[in-house]
């Protein structure tokens, strides 16, 4: 199952990047949370759907084509994927 996970991190961030919100927002867990490092801007914790979608929104709006590069995606546990 775990696998089966990380594959769906992946799945998410290729939507991310085809600017599909939407596809890439229903493959994550309606609980996800989203963590911008302190050195960006909007740095902080977001949680959930609405929260993650907010925070894309408005990198999307000041950094034209912003996209996600997933340089690591692991399985934690059983139900957890940790992607940087």
């Amino acid at each position: 199952m775990s696998q089966d996970n990380v594959e769906v991190v992946r799945e998410a961030f290729e939507a991310f990047n085809r600017g599909d919100f939407d596809a890439a927002l229903e493959r994550m867990h309606p609980a996800i949370e989203w963590q911008a490092l302190d050195a960006f801007p909007d740095a902080g914790t977001y949680r959930g759907r609405d929260e993650v979608r907010h925070f894309w929104e408005a990198w999307q709006d000041t950094f034209h084509g912003f996209l996600l590069h997933l340089e690591e995606c692991v399985p934690v546990g059983e139900h957890h994927v940790l992607a940087t």
